[in-house]
């Protein structure tokens, strides 16, 4: 019976550490095949991967950002994210130690806010609900990482920092609520702002907010390359 119990525990083990089915090892110069495994790897995180500390992704859920410029500061809390599920991988690229990812998707932020500062040549300050979304943004990001061993002796990648840019391809619909206290007279030429000049200012109001959705998308690429070694995600 003992034995049993160590035969049993061994396959769990093993069952739990294999290779996610989902994947497709690529060499770094097939690009056709880095999409497709990418579409593969989303898909599954978007459903959660709990044996990997991935909760579901869509909607992800944020604690906060904030940006504290210099004209404006911006806090944003309890914030729920949606559109990942409906993200196009535009394009994949592996070059050195650099992973460089293309998104197309749509995208909902909505939350609590607080801002005080001066948007464009308007005085703002405001406090309440936060309602962000636009039907197409392009998000270009390049993954850094750099190599460990694990305790197994196998090679793991490690997600180190990353950069960012986007472009918003669509209309950005903007609301905020509890603007000057809720004060309509005041906060109309804020409303009106946001409407017909949502290109100036949605890199003040939408950065922070994109940044850290990409600081915990990263958190949760590590839970996953920390268990699956690089020769199952390569092809040398």
């Amino acid at each position: 019976m003992k034995y049993f119990c160590v035969l049993v525990l061994a396959c769990l083990v093993q069952n739990i550490y294999a290779s996610p089915a989902f994947l497709t090892p690529c060499k770094a110069s097939d690009k056709k095949c880095l999409v497709s495994s990418t579409k593969k790897v989303l898909a599954a995180f978007i459903k959660g991967l709990p044996e990997y500390k991935i909760p579901v992704t869509d909607p992800l859920f944020v604690d906060g950002g904030k940006s504290d410029n210099p004209g404006l500061s911006i806090k944003y809390n309890d914030l729920n994210i949606h559109g990942l599920k409906k993200a196009k991988i535009v394009d994949v690229e592996r070059s050195g130690s650099d992973i460089k990812l293309v998104f197309e998707l749509p995208l909902v932020f909505d939350g609590l806010y607080e801002l005080n500062g001066k948007m464009l040549i308007l005085d703002v300050t405001g406090k309440g609900n936060v309602d962000i979304k636009t039907d197409n943004v392009k998000l270009t990001v390049t993954l850094k990482t750099t190599t460990t061993k694990g305790a197994d002796g196998k090679t793991y990648w490690k997600v180190t920092g990353f950069d960012y840019k986007y472009d918003f391809i669509d209309k950005v619909h903007i609301k905020l609520s509890g603007l000057f206290g809720g004060n309509e007279e005041r906060a109309k030429p804020i409303h009106d702002m946001l409407d017909n000049s949502w290109k100036e200012v949605i890199e003040e109001l939408g950065d922070p907010i994109i940044k850290q959705l990409l600081s915990v998308c990263v958190k949760y690429v590590n839970n996953f390359f920390s268990k699956v070694p690089v020769s199952e995600l390569e092809l040398a």
